[in-house]
Parts: structure tokens; C-alpha cells; sequence
């Protein structure tokens, strides 16, 4: 699934990102080297099954999945982020279009947004914009 919205975020507006970095979580986003302006990161999120709607014969569970993006916006000289703040703008707008109401085949719902929230890294000059994402896709099977 991560592949297929890297695909989506690469080539859905080419320019919009300047890099699109698909990382194993939040906190593994800060190993490696740094992210400039435009650069946007991927990560898995959470994953939460319902229970089998099946008696018998057979199951069917809806897998509910999250993803974060991360917008990174680097500025040294705004040591109050006003600048940083009003860039995310263009780069959330974007995103959304991209994402929101999309469904790639492996899905079974749309994607929708659950949240954003912006952090700052601190003595770095960075501002990075975090939004949680939500689509879900069921397993499907014989009891046998």
C-alpha cells in the first residue's frame, strides 16, 4: 500500500515535493541524511482489524490502516516559524487534492484525513506539518 501512495504523491503533481521518502515509522524519519523544504515523508502508522463479520463458512474482517506524511520545511532565519508556518499551505493543499476520495486497487475505502499537527525541531530550523491518514481493505477466506 505505501508503494502505491509513493506512486500517487510522486506522480500526481510531479513538482509539488521535492523529494517523497518512504521511512518504517515517525521517530526513523530523523536518521539518515537531512530533509530540505519540499521534502515529504511516508510512514506506516497503525493497523487495527474488526472483528470477523462471518458465522460461518468463511471470513471477512475490515483492516483499518494509518499512514503519517510529514511536510518538512527548513528555514534558519525565522527563530519564530512564521514564515515556516504559512509555507505548509501550498505543500497541505496539494497533499489533500492527491489524497483525499482517492482509492488505489488494494483498497477497499477511500482515503480520509484523521488529523494534522505541526512540531518544530528545535535549534535546527525546521517546521515539519504531520497529518494522519486513514483508508482500510478486508481480508477475506475459508474457515476450513
Amino acid at each position: 500500500m505505501l508503494e502505491a501512495i509513493e506512486q500517487r504523491l510522486l506522480t500526481g503533481v510531479p513538482d509539488l515535493f521535492r523529494r517523497v521518502t518512504v521511512v518504517e515509522s515517525v521517530t526513523a524519519m530523523w536518521r539518515g541524511p537531512a530533509f530540505e523544504t519540499g521534502d515529504l515523508i511516508l510512514a506506516p502508522h497503525r493497523e487495527e482489524a474488526n472483528l470477523n463479520e462471518l458465522a460461518t463458512g468463511g471470513f471477512r474482517q475490515l483492516c483499518e490502516v494509518e499512514f503519517v506524511t510529514a511536510i518538512i520545511i527548513r528555514q534558519a532565519d525565522d527563530p519564530r516559524g512564521s514564515s515556516r508556518a504559512r509555507r505548509f499551505d501550498a505543500y497541505k493543499t496539494g497533499l489533500q487534492r492527491l489524497l483525499l476520495g482517492w482509492t488505489h486497487e488494494t483498497m477497499d475505502q477511500p482515503m480520509s484525513l484523521i488529523g494534522g499537527v505541526s512540531n518544530e525541531v528545535p535549534s535546527k530550523g525546521i517546521s515539519i506539518w504531520v497529518q494522519t491518514w486513514l483508508t482500510a481493505y478486508f481480508l477475506y477466506g475459508d474457515q476450513s
